[in-house]
């Protein structure tokens, strides 16, 4: 294959995977035919704990903006997780994480250095659902205990 050929398909690739790359607040289909929502990192203002999952997992909110909270999950153990001050994404250069990702959740921690682990990104709630979602979430657990 000569180099104009070469150049030609590697341009190609270029300008379809930029095609991909999410605009700020956009929705897109995914493969199941769900909509996926997407943010840019640039755009997190801070995060919060979030009640744990059903079967215990570590669950937390990052806010982009005014009623604009994004669900995490851990996926398996995130030491720290509960009582860090900082958190960042690693998001391998792409620097927009889209609901049904899977992400690199970085913890500082000293003297042992930055904690690692996978983290999903569930869904983006509303002030109003975030509520209400904390609402029944603590429910629940009310009722657990309560057997």
């Amino acid at each position: 294959m000569n180099k104009s050929v070469a150049s030609f398909i590697a341009l190609g690739a270029i300008a379809m995977s930029a095609g991909c790359a999410p605009v700020d607040g956009e929705t897109r289909a995914s493969g199941d035919g769900s909509a996926r929502q997407c943010f840019f990192t640039s755009q997190i203002n801070s995060y919060s704990d979030a009640e744990d999952g059903p079967d215990g997992e570590e669950r937390f909110y990052i806010e982009t903006g005014p009623n604009d909270n994004w669900l995490f999950e851990a996926i398996g153990p995130c030491n720290d997780l509960d009582f860090t001050m900082q958190i960042a994404l690693d998001t391998r250069g792409m620097g927009s994480v889209c609901t049904g990702n899977t992400e690199t959740l970085l913890i500082p921690r000293t003297p042992t250095g930055t904690g690692r682990c996978s983290v999903r990104v569930l869904q983006k709630m509303t002030d109003d659902e975030r509520d209400a979602f904390e609402a029944a979430a603590k429910a629940a657990v009310e009722a657990r205990r309560a057997q």
